[in-house]
């Protein structure tokens, strides 16, 4: 019996259409995931070589260690060691290690590996291929590889890092020793600065002592002498008159020479002080020719005398002024021949501001190359080269010293065979007599000058600073004044001023310290600032101009140079 299957046609049918359908569609899903595994592991072949490439291209060696074997290592790595790759791959890390630094870095590597604590960072170093050492920084850390763990390695070097840490702790102890060094140099500086002030004044002591002393016997010998002239022990013949004058004139040179020491001393112990007065400059002059006039009339010499273009009066020490002129009249008449002259002129300095003395002969003259000698205490003239004459060669460093002390100063001119011109500037502090003579019409003018401006003056001197407010004032200032450093701070912070003229040299705070005070306060820093001096060296000027000062000037102060800088200085500034 035949049995019908055709109703079994249509499902196998759809079964086999099925089948088909998810074969088609198992393939392309199959060749769809193999497509993006494919990328996939493209992206990480990719991905691999760029990481393989950074760490070859890295600036520090990178090294991978298992088991102790180093099994990857990059280009610095073989930089450091001097090989080629395959002469690391596979060689124990410990063998491109100096045998000192073993023990260390086998030490922490086992650690790491054990999972113990260990030094993440430390210095050590590599050996090289040609034998010599680098030194190196080493940070290890652990990572999980295939079959266990490896031991990741980054290895800098800190070569030059070295070197430089070896030269600052060189430098370190180079400067430490020269520290040490100008400490016992300073120290001895010091000693030996006390000692030769206890030295001079050991000296300068001794010298005035022995000066005292010696004036007593002196005293006696040279009025027994005059008394012996005079016959007062009865009479005397010629000759006894000869030995005496010989006795008479020697004594007196010895008190002149008693009295230089003398002088010297005190100029040195700084006990010599002004006292200035009025001064009448022909009467003077006068006195001090007199008193050379004997001695030029013994040699033949004539003396002259010029007061013309002199003030009537002016402020000094009239008996440190005879000191200077009477001591180059001396040498004047002195090295003058039989038959010359000399003379001394007296004029008044550029402004009124005080009087030039000069002292001139038609002696013998000075050589260009002594010139600069002739005031050095001790100095002598050979008078040419011929007979050398008395004295202990203080006389000119006197009237040197003396000058200074006034504030002024002395030059010299002079040719061999031609005489010599002595050329002494005395300032005038006070110089009242012409201020109060000026016409009314010039004294009108002056007040234009300087009208409404306000004036600090630190000026420790009251004679000196009476003058310049004085001077100030009739120029249209108005000033007020300060004794130190220290008032004039307190002043300006109480009143500010348009200006401020500061001495240096005054107590409590001086000047230089009071000037660098004003520029660190902002209330005070724009207020220009003169400085005065009698310093006046350049040295002493840049000091001024460093700390803060605008414009410097020396004493003596010529005040129409002195009101131009403050004009010039508030113009610069511009409308307040």
């Amino acid at each position: 019996m035949m049995v019908d299957i055709g109703w079994l046609v249509p499902p196998i049918c759809l079964l086999l259409g099925l089948s088909i359908f998810c074969w088609l569609r198992t393939r392309r899903f199959l060749g769809l995931l193999k497509a993006r595994t494919e990328a996939y592991n493209e992206s990480i072949r990719e991905h691999a070589s760029i990481q393989k490439d950074l760490i070859e291209r890295a600036g520090d060696g990178i090294v991978m260690i298992q088991d102790g074997l180093i099994i990857q290592a990059n280009r610095r790595v073989l930089e450091f060691s001097g090989c080629e790759r395959e002469q690391v791959l596979g060689k124990p890390f410990s063998g491109f290690i100096p045998p000192e630094e073993l023990p260390k870095v086998g030490e922490y590597y086992s650690r790491r590996i054990r999972g113990e604590p260990a030094p993440v960072v430390y210095e050590t170093k590599l050996l090289h291929s040609s034998g010599h050492h680098i030194d190196v920084e080493i940070s290890g850390g652990i990572v999980p590889m295939q079959g266990g763990v490896a031991d990741l390695v980054l290895i800098r070097d800190i070569t030059e890092r070295k070197r430089s840490e070896a030269r600052l702790l060189h430098n370190a102890a180079e400067l430490e020793r020269a520290n040490h060094q100008l400490q016992a140099a300073i120290a001895r500086s010091s000693e030996m600065a006390m000692r030769a002030e206890a030295a001079n004044r050991a000296k300068t002591n001794f010298l005035a002592n022995m000066s005292h002393e010696l004036r007593t016997p002196l005293t006696t010998i040279m009025g027994m002498t005059e008394l012996l002239q005079d016959g007062a022990f009865g009479p005397i013949v010629p000759r006894q008159a000869e030995g005496l004058g010989v006795i008479d004139g020697s004594s007196q040179h010895l008190l002149d020479l008693i009295n230089d020491i003398l002088d010297i001393a005190k100029l040195e112990s700084g006990r010599v002080e002004l006292e200035r007065k009025p001064v009448e400059i022909r009467s003077l002059c006068r006195t001090c020719l007199d008193f050379v006039q004997e001695a030029a009339n013994s040699k033949g010499v004539s003396l002259s005398l010029d007061c013309a273009g002199a003030p009537q009066k002016f402020w000094a020490d009239g008996r440190r002024l005879r000191q200077i002129l009477i001591n180059l009249l001396g040498n004047a008449v002195k090295f003058t021949p039989e038959g010359g002259s000399a003379g001394l002129v007296a004029s008044s300095m550029s402004g009124g501001q005080g009087v030039i003395f000069t002292v001139w002969d038609t002696g013998v003259g000075i050589a260009k190359d002594k010139l600069e000698h002739i005031f050095q205490p001790f100095e002598q003239l050979d008078n040419l080269g011929t007979q050398r004459p008395g004295g202990t060669g203080l006389g000119l460093a006197l009237v040197r010293r003396f000058v200074q002390l006034h504030g002024g100063t002395i030059a010299v001119r002079s040719d061999l065979g031609q005489g010599s011109h002595f050329m002494v500037s005395i300032p005038d502090p006070v110089a009242m007599i012409s201020l109060a003579g000026a016409p009314a019409s010039e004294h009108s003018t002056l007040v234009e000058l300087l009208k409404g401006v306000q004036v600090l003056l630190a000026e420790d001197d009251p004679t000196n600073a009476s003058i310049m407010q004085l001077q100030l004032e009739r120029r249209g200032a108005q000033v007020r004044r300060a004794a130190n450093g220290q008032q004039a701070l307190d002043s300006l912070r109480a009143a500010p001023a348009d200006l401020v003229l500061m001495d240096i040299q005054m107590p409590v705070l001086d000047g230089l310290n009071a000037i660098r005070l004003m520029k660190e306060d902002a209330a005070l820093r724009s207020i220009p600032v003169i400085s005065l001096t009698a310093l006046a060296s350049d040295e002493d000027r840049q000091s001024c101009l460093a700390v803060g000062a605008q414009d410097f000037l020396p004493k003596p102060v010529d005040i129409n140079a002195l009101v131009a800088k403050i004009r010039a200085l508030l113009a610069s500034r511009g409308p307040a």
